[in-house]
């Protein structure tokens, strides 16, 4: 499209992907709408994430444009992001290895953590993560 937006296509009927109901195994259904959300998962990565996150979707310039008021009397023209951490708790899962993984022996939880870097205004620069409870 020429507007900018991008269209995510999978060549999947909305029968196929399970949102009406039709006469089959759910197992079936079910694989049918895990493969539709790799797809969508795939191409949102490809064209919204690396165009709106990560180093290098952004120039010097229009990094120093998110600089604050505060930013600018403390750090002049230094580059200044904050680098933070926010933990997700989660349910047990059905996947045992998943549970494993995600159990938090320090907060006795399921979790998982993202690190994100993001500029003073609120511009989030970069997710990093997830990792799980258990490699915290």
């Amino acid at each position: 499209m020429n507007d900018g937006h991008h269209e995510l296509k999978t060549g999947l009927s909305f029968r196929q992907v399970g949102l009406f109901k039709i006469d089959t195994s759910e197992d079936s259904i079910r694989r049918r709408l895990e493969d539709t959300f790799h797809v969508v998962m795939r191409n949102l990565n490809d064209t919204v994430v690396s165009s709106y996150l990560g180093l290098s979707h952004l120039t010097r310039a229009g990094a120093l444009s998110h600089h604050t008021a505060y930013s600018k009397v403390s750090f002049d023209d230094h580059l200044t992001v904050i680098w933070d951490d926010t933990y997700v708790y989660c349910h047990k899962s059905n996947d045992h290895e998943l549970q494993r993984a995600c159990y938090s022996g320090h907060k006795s939880r399921h979790r998982v953590k993202m690190m994100s870097l993001v500029f003073l205004d609120g511009y989030v620069l970069d997710l990093i993560g997830p990792f799980y409870g258990k490699k915290q």
